[in-house]
């Protein structure tokens, strides 16, 4: 069973930050798609820190289900799935018996840019 981020875990936050992830992704990324919205890539982060497991939940600004270009989806999930700069997700927590966490990078998009991410 894997631990979700919001659960009483050790601070599962991308390390370097929004702003890096927000540059990274930003650089040569695809500018075929005019949608806006947001794009959400949930995955588990297991106990070497390594991303698997993808999930992918797409909406429009007024949070429905939508679709934005194969070409923007395919950049962020290549980028998303080379992050190295989790932290280690062990507990002191007797009862605490998780090594993987399940997690989550929401994208918002604007007229086909990245211009935010969350958490």
């Amino acid at each position: 069973y894997k631990g979700e981020y919001y659960f009483d875990t050790p601070d599962v936050t991308f390390d370097k930050g929004n702003d890096y992830l927000i540059d990274l992704l930003s650089k040569n990324a695809p500018t075929s798609d005019s949608s806006s919205g947001y794009i959400t890539v949930h995955f588990n982060v297991n106990c070497n820190q390594q991303l698997g497991e993808y999930g992918l939940i797409q909406m429009d600004r007024s949070y429905k289900a939508t679709s934005f270009s194969y070409e923007l989806i395919k950049h962020i999930f290549d980028e998303v799935s080379h992050l190295k700069n989790f932290p280690s997700l062990e507990s002191n927590k007797n009862w605490f018996f998780y090594k993987d966490n399940h997690a989550f990078l929401m994208f918002k998009i604007g007229d086909g840019k990245i211009i935010d991410v969350c958490p």
